[in-house]
């Protein structure tokens, strides 16, 4: 399918277009069902069971949020926006003060109270159980309303990640609208939810990239799949017609991605004390963004410090600095002195690294006790082709 005027190829992303802009962002978080998250912490509970908690924590989260977290541990400027309850707006707000200087707050206040998730942890027999309610903010007014506030939020090449439950199917045409206008101003479309929703959005051609897990995955193409690297990068690569990036979660077995190419598998190779799995696909998501923009990040530096001129550049098959000298991105040195050429395997390869290291941190519980240095420092991941 041809996606307009975009190229299906990875690329650098070009983002000297949003920095230096006073209100859009280049990474923006979007959740359309948010919810706070309370998390109940016991040391052995049962059915059947009267007692009081370890601890108890509850904030704002939803998949949007969540990884609008992940990136703000990680040091990565965003802006989260996305629907809030009005009744409780305030003190979502409060409770986003922690993250001030990093994080933007950006939700559209929209009328009822964001939905309360539960989350009950059992320590002594490492298991944990989730529920989720429903989500009642959506409506055509308040989807209205949340296109027109992201207007001044999403620049171009700003990457824009719609994250979590989609509103029932009656506003999927809203939704989808949101999205194409988005794309429509230059922005790179992330999507990260699931069943019809994610197939109608991935339906329209508009979306750059992906991030379901196995079953997920299984449920957009309507057939089994197996876990395992070849089968998932076999059936990722059917949906490269329509978005650029299919990075599939795998839980505990790690991670696969898939772009025009190629694809490349990866998996924690240490070993640690898992305290809860919960938002670990939010940090593997935001942790390959975070690795696609340190790409970018260090092309901009090359191009202002190495004194030659530089020119990043899309290009099918590789990614590539225009100029003379030694100075090239480090993850591959150059062939010759006039093009500097960064294979295409080193994006994708070494953003899911950092994607894998995030994802394992917080499965760890390491990032709520450290800093994301030193968890990178510190978790060991394997990555090869597929």
């Amino acid at each position: 399918m041809a996606l307009g005027s975009k190229s299906v190829s990875l690329h650098i992303l070009t983002l000297s277009a949003v920095v230096g802009m006073k209100k859009t962002s280049r990474i923006v978080t979007v959740g359309l069902c948010p919810s706070w998250d309370m998390v109940c912490r016991f040391a052995g509970i049962e059915w059947g069971d009267h007692k009081l908690a370890d601890s108890v924590t509850c904030r704002p989260a939803g998949k949007a949020v969540n990884i609008s977290r992940a990136l703000a541990w990680m040091g990565e400027k965003n802006a989260a926006a996305g629907l809030w309850g009005r009744d409780d707006y305030e003190q979502m707000r409060k409770a986003m003060r922690q993250l001030r200087g990093v994080v933007r707050v950006k939700m559209t206040a929209v009328e009822g109270a964001t939905r309360r998730n539960v989350t009950v942890v059992d320590t002594a027999n490492d298991r944990e159980m989730h529920l989720r309610f429903p989500c009642g903010l959506a409506s055509q007014k308040a989807l209205r309303q949340l296109g027109a506030d992201l207007k001044g939020i999403v620049g171009k090449n700003s990457i824009c990640v719609f994250a979590g439950l989609m509103p029932e199917n009656r506003f999927l045409v809203d939704v989808v609208r949101i999205i194409r206008k988005c794309d429509a101003g230059g922005a790179r479309v992330v999507v990260d939810t699931h069943g019809q929703a994610l197939r109608r959005i991935v339906d329209t051609g508009r979306v750059w990239m992906i991030k379901p897990n196995v079953a997920e995955l299984r449920e957009l193409l309507g057939e089994d799949v197996a876990d395992k690297p070849a089968s998932l990068a076999k059936a990722a690569r059917r949906l490269l017609d329509k978005v650029e990036i299919v990075l599939v979660s795998r839980g505990k077995n790690g991670a696969v991605v898939v772009t025009p190419q190629g694809a490349w598998q990866g998996r924690c190779a240490g070993r640690g004390r898992v305290v809860s799995t919960v938002g670990c696909g939010d940090y593997l998501l935001g942790g390959f963004l975070k690795g696609l923009t340190e790409i970018s990040d260090l092309v901009l530096r090359n191009n202002r410090n190495c004194g030659h001129r530089h020119e990043a550049f899309r290009d099918r098959n590789s990614l590539c600095l225009r100029g003379v000298g030694d100075c090239h991105v480090g993850l591959r040195p150059p062939r010759n002195d006039k093009v500097h050429k960064v294979k295409s395997y080193a994006v994708p390869s070494s953003a899911l690294s950092i994607a894998l290291k995030a994802a394992t941190a917080r499965a760890w519980g390491w990032t709520e006790e450290k800093a994301w240095t030193a968890a990178q420092r510190q978790v060991r991941i394997e990555v090869g082709r597929v």
